[in-house]
């Protein structure tokens, strides 16, 4: 055979056998930090996503186009927070924007804002300084966690890639459960780089966050036959009922028991205009039917409203005539510009039960504590102090403020009676431990702290 037809041995290195799946190098199953974001956005359901790219998010934007997720580029960031403000009031999902640090996440601090006053889901992905940059001035850094915090539902600044998965599955979640509300997920540049193999938790679990929706079916029954006896009850809707996907339940409720309704700017939508019992807008720019019927009425039933000022005005002259009623997911709003006489919310044994539990506990812990002052021959005034703690605590959770100078007069008087009756020490001490008691439940039980611990879908 002729050695030029001979062929020559290829000089490319021989492929390396295919492994097996039992026995794959651990470092296949790493991800960088920004495909577990992209990742994070499929996984929670995000289908579109409105971003404006920059330096600091880029690693992002280099994957997103791989994913299944339609991406709408704006001209502006405040541009894409509003589109996806938008875009979460008319599909009921939660609304995804992507920015870059310094001025591009600053842009979307109105959007953030609009969102956080009219509880719209949202999420927003912001790119950060590394992690070893932030806080020296550097290039296009903002504390971007500090400037919304006011305006946001939650807010995360993301340290590890090993955090990711969690933080974008938490994001979704608090976005969107409970009143919803925006959320920023911050994400430096070289968090966005390193490697990882954590995955997306199966199931989602914030310890301080588990938002109560049970309804008082006593306060419903008292709502309801209050309805039946009023004699010009209204029904005022706000954006919660859109946001709940309430309205069937509101026409059904309006036409069943012949109540007229009048919406806010917010729920406006949550009721056909073309019926006979729409009053259209009410408020500043309402119309007079609308303002007519709320200031005559004998039953004003808020749903999802927040009594804005607009729809107020002034609120000693806002339904004079009316007893409210507030139904309402965000117990925060609920008697917070106007006072309800029906709240729907956590159950009344839950609410006296709390109430007689922690003044139990400071009862008998000022009790305890004033006997064993005696046994030792000490002064009231060393163990009183405790009293003086559980009373703090007491109205600081009710924030009744008005009551700290008339119940520290009296504890000084009774204090200074046990000082000057030192024959009858044991005896005033027991009975300061039960007065004091007997003052916290009492601060306990009153209506704010009640309005404190009530909420309503």
């Amino acid at each position: 055979m002729n050695a030029r037809n001979q062929k020559k041995p290829s000089r490319r290195t021989p492929a390396r056998p295919t492994a097996k799946p039992a026995v794959a190098a651990p470092a296949a199953n790493l991800r960088s930090g920004a495909q577990c974001v992209v990742d994070g956005l499929v996984e929670n359901g995000a289908e579109v996503v409105f971003g404006y790219p920059g330096g600091m998010i880029l690693d992002v934007f280099n994957l997103i186009g791989a994913a299944p997720i339609h991406f709408i580029l704006p001209r502006h960031e405040q541009g894409a927070v509003h589109a996806a403000d938008g875009y979460a009031r008319a599909s009921g999902k939660v609304g995804v924007c992507l920015v870059t640090s310094g001025p591009g996440a600053t842009n979307t601090v109105t959007g953030l804002a609009t969102a956080n006053m009219d509880g719209i889901p949202l999420v927003c992905i912001s790119g950060q300084v590394p992690l070893h940059m932030i806080g020296n001035d550097a290039f296009q850094e903002a504390d971007i966690l500090g400037i919304t915090r006011p305006i946001t539902k939650h807010n995360f600044l993301v340290r590890s890639a090993d955090d990711i998965p969690l933080v974008m599955a938490e994001a979704f979640y608090i976005a969107s459960t409970g009143k919803p509300g925006p959320v920023v997920v911050d994400i430096p540049k070289d968090v966005q780089r390193q490697m990882t193999a954590a995955r997306r938790p199966e199931a989602i679990s914030i310890r301080s966050y588990n938002p109560d929706v049970r309804t008082d079916l006593a306060q419903v029954a008292k709502l309801a036959e209050a309805i039946n006896k009023a004699q010009r009850p209204v029904l005022y809707a706000g954006g919660g009922v859109i946001s709940g996907n309430a309205a069937p339940e509101l026409l059904e409720l309006a036409r069943r028991a012949d109540i007229p309704v009048t919406t806010t700017l917010m729920g406006l939508g949550a009721f056909p205009e073309t019926d006979p019992l729409a009053l259209r807008m009410v408020g500043m720019h309402g119309s007079f039917a609308a303002n007519n019927a709320v200031q005559q009425c004998d039953l004003l039933i808020s749903v999802g409203a927040r009594f804005d000022d607009r729809v107020t005005g002034r609120k000693a002259d806002f339904a004079t005539h009316a007893t409210v009623a507030h139904i309402d997911i965000d117990r925060s709003a609920i008697g917070k510009n106007i006072r309800a006489a029906y709240i729907l919310g956590v159950s009344t044994w839950q609410y006296l039960l709390l109430s007689f539990i922690v003044c139990g506990v400071f009862a008998g812990l000022t009790g305890a504590l004033q006997v064993t002052a005696v046994y030792h021959r000490l002064l009231p005034s060393i163990s009183s102090g405790y009293g003086y703690l559980g009373l703090l605590v007491a109205m600081l959770i009710n924030f009744q403020a008005i009551w700290v100078a008339p119940v520290a007069l009296f504890y000084a008087a009774l204090n200074i009676g046990s000082i000057q009756l030192p024959i009858t020490l044991k005896l005033d001490s027991n009975l300061a431990g039960v007065l004091q008691g007997t003052l916290v439940l009492f601060v306990l039980l009153s209506e704010g702290f009640r309005q404190r611990f009530t909420r309503k879908v």
